[in-house]
């Protein structure tokens, strides 16, 4: 299926298909690492060294010891895609925002492509395409850079229908490549190998090619070469972070079926979350019901489809049909905006000789407007890209009942100073009781804890290791927080239990030393104040440092450089108003070289906090 253009018209209209893409994705190079980013690439051993083979030999996201991973994913494909990147542009998340936006025009090209030869003029083809690549849906794939693997699979696949013809070996052999690479970049890829399948069975081999026969066997060459390959690496399908039992996984699957059916129909209206497993939304489960019913009806009539549309609507189910619960996957959400890339362009392809049959006019003036619309919205859902607090504040105003975006948001809210607002924010994301009750708990507790109430921090990790038992992680935080109330021997105990239960845990030793030191520190009555200082800023008692420090402002200048550290600290990390006091406090009697260097730190920290509060404010208006 290559493209072919009637130059120079058809090579115009694609590069203006593409210009007006790259005009509504290109703000998307200023956004963050967000969300999955931090896990998928900057904590990910396997994308800081580029080492292709070692990505061959491990499941995809893989937790540090004594953090849960997952073993059900297997995508070298994806990771080597990060780890160049990593390669090319280092920690700089612009260098990934610019790789995705290069794989989605390439996946708008192919597609242009693959319309023409579905017999759509060349305006019709640029119009279809532009229309797909703004799908406001389709946003979270291309503007978040965890969508990495859906891009990478719709271009290996739409790759793979451009290359296939029956009977010329030579490009058999490309497509079997290209359904390979499908696989290696996302466990959807399997259904562009189903529609080939599909494609070889249903039309007859000419003479001088090899026998269909053969040719069917082939197909099973990249299967094996990945199963194979996954196995190897001690990758399985199970581990889903919900479990479900039979009724529940079939309300969950018709819900999610019903869930993507509308967002087919309701493009305009992008979703981080969508649904919560373990809570019914029977109106969607209903619609699931109807479409399912209707779904059958139609492939009792699958003989009338030509071979072509029939493996494009294969490959739109099949991809779908791997997120719809039926099998226990790890997926957290009901159903995902970015799940759709490759289904509705594979049935957009299937719809396009329906469409050629629409008068020409009216569907070029619908299609020019659709493409204003999305356009416009993809613009505007691309700016909650640029800002993780703006990101999370949309999906907390979107989705008020998930308590995804809670936790998210409260991340947020912590890392920029502002304790009390996300200790609030995870308390809220723990009594909505969903998915993420375990991070909920851990964040509440620190939140507390910095907030200065210790007996609250006690009482939320005592109920982390309830609720979690035999969870590292969990057993190091609840030592965290002892330690931070210098209660020494719970932080011993816990540190303890983390390292039995992950002996390589090298954050756990790390921390068993420091508590030994604090100990040691604390029963010293003759501790200095710039040793007392520095072992309060590794505890992270800020109540103490701020105490501290303002005594410190009242010392004789010798003090300055204990002072320095202090504030250093409380600039990056601290409350951002209380910084900022400290500050104007020792700007009184610092030199000017040292005054101005911390009022450009403190610039740039309360420019960052003022975004935070300015999305935190927002969302206390809505409520």
């Amino acid at each position: 299926m290559t493209a072919r253009f009637s130059a120079p018209r058809s090579g115009l209209l694609l590069a203006l298909c593409l210009l007006l893409v790259t005009c509504v994705y290109v703000r998307a190079l200023g956004g963050p690492f967000l969300w999955d980013d931090r896990p998928m690439i900057v904590d990910s051993p396997a994308v800081r060294e580029l080492n292709i083979v070692q990505a061959f030999r491990q499941p995809f996201w893989l937790g540090e010891s004594g953090r849960s991973g997952s073993m059900a994913y297997y995508r070298p494909l994806t990771t080597i895609s990060c780890a160049f990147d990593y390669w090319l542009y280092g920690s700089n998340s612009s260098g990934f925002h610019l790789s995705s936006l290069l794989l989605h025009l390439l996946a708008v090209s192919l597609l242009f492509g693959l319309l023409r030869r579905r017999g759509a003029g060349g305006l019709l083809a640029a119009l279809l395409a532009c229309c797909w690549a703004l799908l406001p849906r389709l946003t979270e794939a291309a503007a978040w850079i965890s969508g990495r693997g859906d891009l990478l699979v719709t271009v290996a696949s739409l790759a793979v229908l451009a290359i296939y013809r029956p009977g010329s070996a030579r490009r058999f052999s490309g497509a079997l490549l290209f359904a390979l690479l499908a696989l290696f970049a996302k466990e959807s890829g399997i259904a562009v190998l189903v529609a080939l399948l599909l494609l070889e069975l249903r039309q007859a081999a000419p003479r001088e090619s090899l026998s269909r026969r053969y040719r069917v066997a082939l197909l099973g060459l990249p299967l094996g070469l990945y199963a194979g390959l996954r196995y190897a690496a001690g990758s399985s399908i199970a581990g889903e972070s919900v479990r479900l039992g039979a009724l529940e996984r079939l309300l969950a699957s018709l819900e999610a079926l019903g869930r993507y059916a509308f967002m087919l129909v309701n493009p305009l209206q992008p979703r981080s979350v969508l649904g919560q497993l373990g809570r019914v939304d029977w109106w969607f489960v209903g619609l699931g019901a109807v479409v399912l019913a209707a779904l059958l009806v139609a492939l009792a009539h699958y003989r009338r489809l030509a071979p072509e549309t029939l493996a494009l609507v294969t490959i739109a189910l099949v991809s779908i049909g791997i997120v719809l619960h039926v099998t226990p996957v790890r997926l957290t959400v009901v159903a995902a905006d970015r799940y759709l890339y490759l289904p509705s362009a594979a049935l957009l392809l299937a719809l396009v000789p329906a469409l050629a049959r629409v008068p020409h006019r009216q569907l070029i003036g619908v299609l020019a407007v659709c493409t204003v619309a999305c356009g416009a919205r993809t613009f505007e859902r691309v700016g909650d890209y640029l800002d993780e607090a703006q990101f999370w504040t949309t999906a907390v105003r979107t989705t008020p009942q998930d308590d995804t975006p809670y936790v998210g948001l409260g991340s947020v809210a912590y890392g920029g100073g502002f304790f009390s607002q996300a200790l609030a924010l995870n308390l809220r994301g723990i009594s909505l009781g969903g998915q993420h009750a375990g991070q909920a708990l851990e964040n509440a507790a620190l939140a507390a804890a910095a907030c200065g109430d210790r007996v609250l921090a006690a009482r939320l990790g005592d109920e982390l290791v309830r609720r979690f038992p035999r969870q590292p992680a969990f057993e190091l935080r609840r030592a965290v927080i002892a330690l931070n109330a210098h209660d020494f021997a719970n932080a011993e105990r816990h540190v303890h239990a983390a390292l039995v239960l992950a002996p390589d845990f090298a954050p756990a030793q790390v921390f068993s030393r420091l508590v030994l030191r604090a100990r040691t520190a604390a029963a010293d009555p003759d501790l200095p104040p710039a040793a007392a200082q520095s072992m309060d800023i590794e505890v992270i008692r800020y109540p103490e440092i701020v105490a501290r420090l303002d005594k410190l402002l009242e010392l004789p200048q010798s003090q300055d450089p204990t002072l320095l550290v202090g504030l250093e600290f409380m600039i990056n990390s601290g409350p951002p108003q209380q910084a900022r006091q400290l500050v104007t406090s020792y700007a009184k009697r610092g030199d000017r070289s040292t005054n101005e260097r911390l009022a450009a730190a403190l610039a740039t920290r309360l420019e960052a906090a003022a975004a935070i509060q300015t999305q935190l404010k927002r969302l206390d208006e809505t409520k």
